[in-house]
């Protein structure tokens, strides 16, 4: 199963693809659609062909919180 890793709340969009004519997706997301990832999940969708046949992958979307820290400096004394 592949992975990937987002920040959290960042904006993905997960995309079906092989031979299936369609592609649907657990947790309420929408192939192609564009969603924000809260937390860590696995989705897994189903791709069906036009016999109805069926088949499933999933991935899992790491939610990690690895932006780089904001520096600042403490005001100084004036040197007089």
């Amino acid at each position: 199963s592949p992975a990937a890793t987002v920040c959290p709340n960042e904006s993905i969009t997960l995309n079906g693809s092989g031979t299936a004519t369609s592609y649907s997706w657990d947790n309420g997301v929408t192939d192609g659609v564009a969603f924000n990832i809260p937390s860590t999940t696995t989705y897994q969708v189903t791709g069906t062909d036009g016999n109805g046949c069926t088949s499933t992958d999933q991935i899992t979307v790491t939610a990690e919180d690895n932006q780089a820290p904001t520096p600042s400096i403490a005001s100084l004394p004036d040197i007089t």
